[in-house]
């Protein structure tokens, strides 16, 4: 949770996600035993100011084919 937007703000959100998601599993271990990792951010501000949203969710996708996605790492942002 955090009360001011800040310009650090998306990238500490998809570092504490990773850091999950690479903590799941030792050295030698199967890659199937991966689940997803989700990160809540909560805002006391609206964050995009360019949409009227009140949620946002944001994924790994492939730039040419958004329909393409990497599944794991998803993001959530509630503006309050």
């Amino acid at each position: 949770m955090q009360i001011a937007w800040t310009s650090d703000f998306m990238q500490r959100m998809l570092f504490g996600a990773s850091r999950a998601y690479v903590n799941q599993l030792s050295k030698g271990e199967q890659y199937d035993y991966l689940k997803p990792v989700y990160g809540l951010g909560l805002l006391a501000e609206n964050f995009d100011h360019e949409s009227d949203h009140f949620y946002h969710h944001y994924k790994i996708v492939n730039v040419d084919k958004p329909q393409r996605e990497l599944n794991g790492l998803m993001k959530f942002i509630k503006n309050g």
